[in-house]
């Protein structure tokens, strides 16, 4: 829950800018083996972190633009998983026709699921976020229910986010860019020195 007494929202959103701009000055301007499945992954992976930043510009913002925020939560979590498949689990062919546009990737769920298994993930972390969190981030995406709640009041047709609601999405979406800024070290551009640093940012911040 959020803390009472204290503008949280500020104080969430100002550590996930001191995230994104950490990932930043570690990943711009990095080199990598340019072959098909590391521009391939490498872009999915930047998608993610691009996501992350419109998230923190869209509720930086006064008035914040709530909805495209939370409709962006989805669209990082599925840029990460697309990227983490493609990596790992996608043969040559497969990289070769999806950059070509002649081939649709799986369902995510099923994603999801051979990732886990070839990726060396000892938690299912990516099934129990899906299993718990997908159909709410699609309602949010696709101008569901729980996205139209939120702009119903007795009275009128605005906004109506709560503060703990929008917190979760900050830490969500700081959380899914550092766990793509540890893959992204680790897959694409093959430094274990920089993955740790990155997962060192992400223990210290769920203290």
């Amino acid at each position: 829950m959020v803390e009472r007494g204290v503008d949280q929202v500020s104080i969430e959103l100002s550590k996930a800018c001191d995230v994104s701009a950490f990932i930043s000055t570690k990943l711009n301007e990095v080199s990598i083996d340019a072959n098909l499945r590391n521009r391939v992954v490498a872009s999915c992976f930047a998608v993610a972190l691009d996501h992350f930043d419109a998230v923190l510009a869209l509720l930086g913002r006064t008035p914040k633009i709530h909805s495209s925020a939370f409709a962006l939560i989805r669209l990082e979590f599925e840029s990460y998983i697309r990227g983490m498949w493609l990596m790992y689990c996608a043969t040559d062919e497969q990289i070769k026709n999806f950059s070509d546009n002649t081939f649709e990737l799986p369902k995510t769920p099923t994603m999801i699921n051979s990732v886990e298994k070839t990726a060396n993930f000892e938690v299912k972390t990516l099934s129990t976020t899906y299993a718990n969190d997908w159909k709410h981030l699609c309602d949010y995406t696709h101008t569901g229910a729980l996205q139209i709640q939120r702009w119903n009041k007795s009275d009128s047709i605005e906004p109506n986010y709560s503060d703990d609601e929008v917190v979760e999405v900050i830490r969500f979406t700081k959380t899914y860019a550092l766990v793509t800024a540890v893959s992204f070290a680790e897959a694409v551009i093959k430094n274990n020195e920089l993955a740790n640093e990155f997962l060192a940012k992400a223990k210290e911040i769920a203290v």
